[in-house]
C-alpha cells in the first residue's frame, strides 16, 4: 500500500513538471510570448500617456474632444498636422 502511494506522487510530480515544460518552452502561450505582451501593453500604456499629456498642454479636455467630432477635428488638424484624403494642406512657417 505505501509503494502504491508513493508511486502516485512521483507520477503526479513528473506529470506537473511535464506540463510546467510544456506550457513555458513549447505552447503558443508560454512564458517568453507573455513577456512580450506585457512590454508590449507598458508601450501602448506610456504612449497613451503621452498622449494625454500632448492633449492637457493644448487647452483642450480629453471629455470635450470625446463628445464633440468638430473640436476633435479641429485639434487633429492644429496639433497633429492631420488632413482629410481629399485635399492639400499648406503650412507656412515663419522664420
Amino acid at each position: 500500500m505505501k509503494t502504491n502511494k508513493k508511486f502516485f506522487i512521483i507520477l503526479s510530480v513528473i506529470t506537473i513538471a511535464l506540463f510546467a515544460l510544456y506550457m513555458g518552452k513549447f505552447s503558443e502561450n508560454n512564458f517568453a510570448r507573455h513577456r512580450n505582451l506585457n512590454q508590449q501593453i507598458e508601450e501602448w500604456n506610456t504612449k497613451i500617456r503621452k498622449a494625454k499629456n500632448h492633449i492637457d498642454d493644448s487647452g483642450y479636455e480629453l471629455n470635450q474632444l470625446k463628445q464633440d467630432p468638430q473640436l476633435l477635428e479641429k485639434y487633429a488638424r492644429e496639433q497633429l498636422n492631420m488632413h482629410k484624403a481629399d485635399e492639400d494642406v499648406y503650412m507656412i512657417v515663419y522664420e
